[in-house]
């Protein structure tokens, strides 16, 4: 029942009162999702151009290296495959979630719904808990490699390893989704987020668990890593240093007794050149590929650090609302490097993206540049029966004398 709409007709007086309240409500919940502030009027358009080339870039870098995984024998290996989930995430950022961002600093209000804002939110924040999850499994990944690589391939299967990705997933929906009722546009950063205020202190906890215990965890992991390669270094230079003395005390020791021992150190050194390249070479391969598993974490701090700081030391909302929209928009080019790195520290990422690039190429250039060949000419008509043939004669015949007859009786008259 309309209460306004009643008191209107009984008492003219107060239906103006309601009919102004109800217009106030309204009012009030389209400014619920704006975000609407002199300081963003020209900023926006600067993050609107920056979601866009996110979402470009992300989208086509994303794809391509989800391409070169599935397709490179080489790159399908037990600790890409985290990787892969990690591109996973980092897709749906890119290409599902990044454009709506974008169409909120636009018009400077979210246009979508309540429901629409809620899915928003949790899709986030499981997107975010996704790939800390999965930079979390590759530090630890590569240190059971590094310490000990055939026990983490006996136990690792691939079976089991894409369950665990699963189980990844499953947890950052598990986490998050019991924030549903708390999420909310949030006008300082113009997207939908979930409130502080109403979802304390599950929210306070899972922060603390996610980008505070787990950061530093997986900073731990990667310290650890970087101590064990470095004393396999050292072990490997105090193994060659004692090769380099025998064979020069050997060069120079005289007479028959000479001819037994260099030989013994021959076998040895033979021995060592055999497994030494390999063993180089394996390492040198392990570095790399912890090298670039590092810098993706390290990417990552940096970008989400200074939208985590603000948020501590500004908890009352204080700063400026471009403050913490600058700080917003850094966090979404963690999505768009991930993807770079990983061809400009892999050789067989770089020569996976070329040789993606190069079929597309060839693939549109085919399209575009060859035209199909004209179509064959109809076929001639078939020739007529010979019954058809013989009625057409007699008719032209039949006509002809008819012509005639009459003609010749004309003259004759």
């Amino acid at each position: 029942v309309n209460l306004c709409k009643f008191n209107g007709n009984v008492l003219s007086g107060k239906a103006n009162t309601c009919d102004e309240n109800h217009i106030t409500m309204d009012a009030a919940a389209n400014d619920s999702y704006s975000c609407h502030d002199d300081s963003i009027t020209t900023y926006r358009y600067f993050g609107v151009l920056l979601g866009i080339f996110v979402t470009l870039s992300g989208t086509i870098g994303n794809v391509l290296t989800l391409i070169v995984i599935i397709t490179n024998q080489k790159l399908r290996t037990r600790v890409n495959l985290f990787i892969l989930n990690l591109t996973l995430s980092d897709l749906l950022y890119c290409t599902f979630l990044q454009p709506f961002t974008a169409d909120a600093y636009l018009h400077l209000t979210w246009r979508f719904g309540a429901l629409g804002c809620k899915f928003f939110g949790l899709l986030l924040f499981v997107s975010n808990s996704v790939s800390i999850l999965n930079l979390g499994s590759i530090a630890v990944s590569r240190f059971l490699v590094i310490r000990n690589k055939a026990a983490f391939e006996k136990r690792c299967t691939t079976g089991r390893l894409w369950t665990f990705l699963l189980f990844i997933w499953l947890v950052g929906l598990a986490s998050f989704g019991p924030l549903w009722y708390s999420y909310d546009f949030q006008q300082q950063v113009c997207t939908c987020s979930f409130d502080r205020i109403k979802g304390r202190p599950y929210t306070t906890i899972l922060l603390f668990l996610y980008f505070g215990l787990g950061l530093v965890s997986i900073g731990i992991c990667y310290f650890l890593i970087y101590r064990k390669l470095r004393a396999s270094a050292k072990a490997l230079d105090s193994y060659k240093q004692p090769e380099k003395s025998t064979a020069v005390v050997s060069a120079h020791l005289p007479g028959p007794s000479s001819s037994t021992g260099p030989r013994d150190f021959s076998d040895k050194d033979g021995l060592a050149k055999k497994m030494a390249p390999k063993k180089v070479h394996v390492d040198t391969d392990s570095k790399k590929v912890t090298r670039m598993c590092f810098a993706v974490f390290l990417v990552f701090i940096i970008c989400y650090l200074p939208f985590c700081l603000l948020n501590i030391a500004d908890a009352k909302g204080r700063a400026p609302q471009v403050v913490h929209m600058m700080s917003a928009n850094f966090t979404w080019l963690n999505s768009c490097i991930n993807p770079i790195l990983y061809a400009l520290m892999n050789r067989h990422f770089r020569e996976g993206w070329v040789c993606v690039c190069v079929c597309v190429c060839v693939c549109v250039c085919v399209c575009v540049c060859v035209r199909p060949p004209p179509p064959p000419p109809p076929p001639p008509p078939p020739p007529p029966p010979r019954a058809c043939v013989r009625a057409c004669v007699r008719a032209c015949v039949h006509e002809i004398l008819h012509v005639q007859h009459v003609e010749h009786s004309k003259s004759i008259n």
